[in-house]
């Protein structure tokens, strides 16, 4: 009995030494907490100590993925002081995949941290557990804080072996010495465990529908959380935002749920309530219906924590715009509104969206009314957030390394849209002569996936009705040529029957079986 409780102990303990997007070995301090384990595991691994540091981010938040170094120099420094008093344990949730923690402590937005009892964070003690907010995000300043909180009193570092792997911390060398007899290894180079294989830059040609469409399917997810229906500005935002993937979205099932989610709107938070009074039921929509997408495509990075989500979103923004109708003089105003409001409150990368919703509140903002202000208000400002990240994760030796961020469209897809400066010869230069009206032109080519809303054509040409798949499609100047289309039912059977086929010619030829008396039998 002993025995199988030792076992069932460490094998917690090694379940919440996870870390997704780096090796557990590299940040022996940090902690990763899931649903799975997160009361279990306070109470047994964080017993002994006085506090608990938590951080409630996303894997997809760039601002929490700039913070992850100095947050796991934060757990290295408190873990440091192994049993001195007192002993801070240091913690983090992804909020995106335990949703049930985060929605519990009501995180609006990434990343968040607390500071709390190991009992106050098990029972969910919202009141009790203090939020650590310093500006800037530094390793100094937090600690200074956190300190500020206990009473001043000081939170001096010990002596970190080379490996930091925590003199006199017992909870680390006993987890060190589990991971290894279990044989689990470092990994080298790069902290995500995966291999980089460099390859040049290839351009899609024409925005990637998948994307597209999970970027309205993962986005729904987060914001419907109850945390966030809060407050008739976020109301008036919701409404917003639905009407505009009604309107402009490419794929014609997120047109569909999104005017289901229109109508559930009404009886789940009716207009003039402070909160959401039936969340669940906006939860439960199916925004784009029986959804084919299960992974990014165009947007998936080289890394796992790159892209993606992010990447996503631009290009739904860019999408949205580039479908609004030519002889609406106000659509390109209501397209503002939409996605400022979207940022403002559903968009949870705090900084992010801080900076986002800044930008969307200038006067050149202001100025947007019709489509062609709008798509070119998008696309100018996506460079310049393109330029300054740029920077950013060159200082920082960040970002992903298959997909460094350009000035957009490259001359590989629009020679005509630019012209390098005598100080700029290449697409990461934000210095171009650009030629807005051939700018403008490849822009709705490229995002209207298929034709804008004045066209004939509508999102079954695309997509197919009901999760209809489309065969032979060929790219041309980012327009989508009309192609042949098949259900996904009549896919499969051109597909199994391929395949059957093929394996009956070589099982035939091959003499190695008897393969006719073989397939009689089994009919």
């Amino acid at each position: 009995m002993m025995g199988r409780l030792k076992r069932v102990v460490w094998l917690l303990a090694l379940t919440l030494l996870r870390i997704d997007h780096a090796s557990a070995d590299q940040y022996p301090h940090l902690l990763e907490i899931t649903s799975a384990n997160f009361s279990d595991s306070l109470t047994v691994i964080f017993k002994d100590y006085d506090r608990v540091l938590m951080e409630f981010y996303a894997h997809w938040c760039p601002v929490c993925k700039a913070f992850q170094p100095t947050y796991a120099e934060i757990a290295a420094h408190l873990g440091s002081r192994g049993s001195a008093t007192p002993r801070i344990a240091v913690a983090r949730v992804d909020c995106p995949d335990n949703p049930d923690i985060c929605d519990k402590f009501e995180i609006r937005s990434y990343p968040t941290m607390f500071l709390g009892t190991a009992a106050q964070f098990s029972a969910y003690e919202l009141k009790n557990v203090v939020r650590i907010d310093p500006s800037p995000r530094s390793k100094e300043n937090t600690i200074a804080a956190i300190s500020k909180e206990l009473g001043g009193v000081p939170l001096d570092p010990g002596t970190l072996s080379s490996s930091d792997s925590g003199n006199g911390d017992t909870t680390t060398n006993s987890n060190a010495k589990m991971k290894s007899s279990l044989g689990i290894k470092n990994n080298s180079g790069d902290p995500s465990g995966h291999l980089r294989i460099l390859k040049p830059l290839n351009f899609q040609q024409s925005v990637d529908l998948n994307d597209i469409e999970g970027a309205v399917v993962k986005s729904w997810e987060y914001l419907t959380a109850p945390s966030l229906l809060r407050g008739m500005d976020t109301r008036k935002a919701l409404e917003d935002w639905i009407d505009l993937l009604a309107d402009s979205h490419p794929v014609e099932r997120c047109r569909l749920g999104a005017e289901n989610a229109a109508e559930v709107l009404i009886s789940a938070w009716p207009e003039g309530n402070e909160h959401a009074a039936l969340p669940a039921a906006l939860h439960d929509v199916k925004i784009c219906g029986d959804t084919e997408f299960n992974d990014w495509t165009g947007c998936k990075g080289s890394l796992p924590s790159s892209r993606g989500y992010t990447c996503a979103l631009w290009q739904l923004f860019h999408t949205l715009a580039a479908r609004l109708p030519e002889n609406d003089a106000l659509s390109g105003a209501r397209w503002m509104t939409a996605i400022r409001g979207f940022a403002k409150n559903f968009f949870q990368c705090s900084d992010c969206a801080r900076n986002f919703v800044k930008h969307a509140s200038t006067l050149a903002a202001d100025k947007v009314q019709t489509k062609r202000e709008a798509v070119l208000w998008m696309w100018a400002t996506h460079n310049l957030v393109n330029a300054r990240l740029k920077l950013e994760e060159e200082e920082a030796s960040a970002g992903d390394p298959e997909y460094p961020k350009i000035q957009w469209p490259p001359e590989e897809l629009c020679p005509t849209c630019s012209s390098p400066t005598s100080s700029s010869q290449d697409n990461n230069s934000v210095e171009k002569s650009w030629n807005e009206e051939a700018v403008f032109k490849f822009l709705v080519n490229f995002y209207s996936a298929g034709g804008s809303n004045n066209d004939s054509t509508t999102a079954s040409n695309v997509r197919g009705k009901s999760g209809s798949v489309k065969i032979n499609t060929a790219m041309n100047g980012g327009a989508i040529k009309q192609g042949n289309f098949y259900s996904s039912w009549e896919f499969a059977f051109i597909l199994v029957s391929g395949i059957g086929g093929g394996t009956y010619f070589m099982l035939k030829t091959s003499g190695q079986y008897n393969f006719r008396k073989s397939l009689n039998r089994r009919m």
